[in-house]
C-alpha cells in the first residue's frame, strides 16, 4: 500500500507548475509507492490521475486471468524538473484503463481526481499546455502501436522485458528468434569486438539478424545495460520478416 510523504523532501522548483498545482490544491494526495506497486490497473474505471514526481514506471498491457502481469510495452521515467502525467485519459469520461501501470523501485506521485483538473485548468495555462501535450503524445503512441500491431500481424511473435545486467542472447546458442530492440540499451560482445546498441529505428535494430536468417548459433552475446524492450520473433516467421522488413537480408549482403 502507498504511504504519505512530504513533498518539499523532493526539492521541486518553487516556480514550477507543481508547486502552484499543490498550492492551490492542498488536499492533493503525495503518496510513495514501492517497487512492483501498481499506480493503475488495466480495465479499471476510476478516473484518478498521477503526476510523477520521481522514479520509474512499466506501461503493461493485456493482463489475463491467473497473470501476475501484463505484457511490458514502454518504461518511463521521471523527475522533480520534467514529472510525468499517468491514467490523464481517464479526465475524458469514465471508461476502463487501456492498461495498467508498475512502479520500477520506488515511485513518488501525486493523486488528482478530475475535480483538481477543472480548477488547475482554470487557473493555470502552464499545467493546461502539459497535459494537453500529453494527452497528443498518447493519441499518437496509440496510432503507432496500431500501425506496428498491423504490421506484426502474420508473424509468431512475443515481448521480452528485461532489467540491466541480464542475458538477451548468448553467443553460441542457436538463434531459434530474431530480437528487434524497441527501448532501451544493449551491450554486445563477440570476436569482432564489442559495443552498445540504441534503438534508431533502422535494422540496426535487429540484435541477431544474420544467425537467424542462416539457421546458425548467435556469433556474441547481447546483454541488457538499461532497463530493455525487445520484440523476439520465432523462426518460423522469417518470411513475414523479409516481406514486412525487406533491406534487413539485404544489408547482410553487404
Amino acid at each position: 500500500m502507498p504511504v504519505p510523504f512530504d513533498a518539499d523532501s523532493l526539492g521541486i522548483p518553487p516556480d514550477s507548475h507543481v508547486s502552484a498545482l499543490l498550492a492551490r490544491c492542498p488536499d492533493i494526495e503525495r503518496l510513495l509507492y514501492r517497487d512492483e506497486e501498481y499506480l493503475i490497473l488495466e480495465g479499471d474505471e476510476s478516473q484518478d490521475i498521477f503526476v510523477v514526481l520521481r522514479g520509474s514506471y512499466v506501461i503493461e498491457q493485456d493482463k489475463g486471468p491467473g497473470d501476475a502481469r501484463g505484457k511490458a510495452i514502454a518504461v518511463h521515467s521521471a523527475d522533480p524538473d520534467s514529472p510525468s502525467y499517468v491514467g490523464e485519459m481517464a479526465y475524458l469520461g469514465r471508461t476502463q484503463r487501456s492498461a495498467s501501470v508498475r512502479c520500477s523501485g520506488a515511485v513518488f506521485a501525486l493523486k488528482l481526481t478530475p475535480g483538481h483538473v477543472d480548477a488547475l485548468i482554470d487557473e493555470f495555462p502552464g499545467f493546461t499546455r502539459v497535459l494537453v501535450r500529453q494527452l497528443a503524445e498518447r493519441l499518437r503512441d496509440a496510432g503507432e502501436t496500431l500501425r506496428a500491431l498491423n504490421m506484426r500481424f502474420a508473424m509468431e511473435a512475443r515481448q521480452v522485458f528485461a532489467k540491466p545486467g541480464v542475458v538477451l542472447l548468448e553467443r553460441g546458442a542457436p538463434a531459434l528468434e530474431l530480437y528487434q530492440l524497441v527501448e532501451g540499451d544493449v551491450e554486445w560482445e563477440g570476436p569482432r569486438g564489442s559495443g552498445r546498441i540504441r534503438p534508431s529505428g533502422g535494422d540496426a535494430d535487429f540484435l541477431n539478424a544474420r544467425a537467424y536468417f542462416q539457421s546458425a548459433a548467435n556469433d556474441a552475446t547481447f546483454r541488457a545495460k538499461t532497463e530493455v524492450i525487445c520484440v523476439a520473433i520465432d523462426r518460423a516467421s522469417r518470411e513475414a520478416v523479409i516481406r514486412n522488413y525487406p533491406s534487413l537480408p539485404m544489408s547482410l549482403l553487404k
